[in-house]
């Protein structure tokens, strides 16, 4: 699957993350309200600002950074294509609760969460992940305990399913008994395409370009 590229040093500081949520809302005339929300989980809108994209050769090197956004734009069809994208400031979970077993059961979706570190509060919302990093370590845990599970294990052998976006599944060798609770540490990509079907690119020098904002839409499974 095509990545967005990462750590391109023209990307601003300054982004804009944008969660989203369908809500009808009918009103009475006494003033009474009848609301409705057609998403289980929201979707999520990024804002991204390129202050500088290099192009040809510069100073005895080869820079690219402008084609990798063409050319992954023109690789998506605009926003037809999806692909994976690093929010640096939302990528990787510790002890995120999955799931509780239950009997017959050996695959369970993986979720984040996103909220008040008190869970007790109830300030937090939950969603898929769009499609787990690979690279970086996979930890389940059971129960609360502090060692995580070997994949190997006899009861809880595990592996985890990449397969389709945003159904991202922890599947077991076999359905574990009823009534465990599951946490995992874990990274993790968005799955989004691009908002629009047009992207603009200035150029305010040879070979230096702009990029004053590109969207990126996350995707359900």
């Amino acid at each position: 699957m095509m990545t967005y590229p990462r750590n391109l040093p023209g990307l601003s500081y300054a982004k804009v993350r944008r969660p989203q949520h369908a809500v009808s809302v009918q009103s009475h005339q006494s003033g009474g309200e009848v609301r409705m929300s057609y998403w289980s989980e929201p979707l999520w809108q990024w804002d991204l600002t390129y202050e500088l994209l290099r192009d040809g050769r510069r100073d005895g090197r080869d820079w690219d950074e402008l084609r990798q956004i063409q050319g992954l734009f023109l690789a998506c069809t605009g926003s037809l294509a999806g692909f994976q994208f690093h929010d640096d400031d939302d990528w990787r979970v510790f002890r995120q609760p999955v799931a509780t077993t239950v009997s017959g059961v050996a695959s369970y979706d993986l979720v984040r969460s996103i909220g008040a570190n008190d869970p007790a509060l109830g300030l937090f919302g939950t969603g898929h992940i769009g499609c787990v990093d690979t690279l970086q370590p996979f930890r389940l845990y059971v129960d609360g305990s502090t060692t995580p599970v070997a994949i190997s294990d006899p009861v809880f052998g595990f592996s985890v399913s990449t397969a389709t976006p945003v159904k991202q599944q922890l599947m077991f060798n076999a359905s574990p008994p009823a009534g465990h609770v599951l946490s995992v540490d874990m990274s993790y990509f968005h799955y989004v395409r691009f908002q629009a079907n047009s992207l603009d690119f200035e150029k305010f020098m040879h070979q230096l370009w702009t990029l004053n904002k590109v969207t990126l839409q996350s995707l359900r499974f």
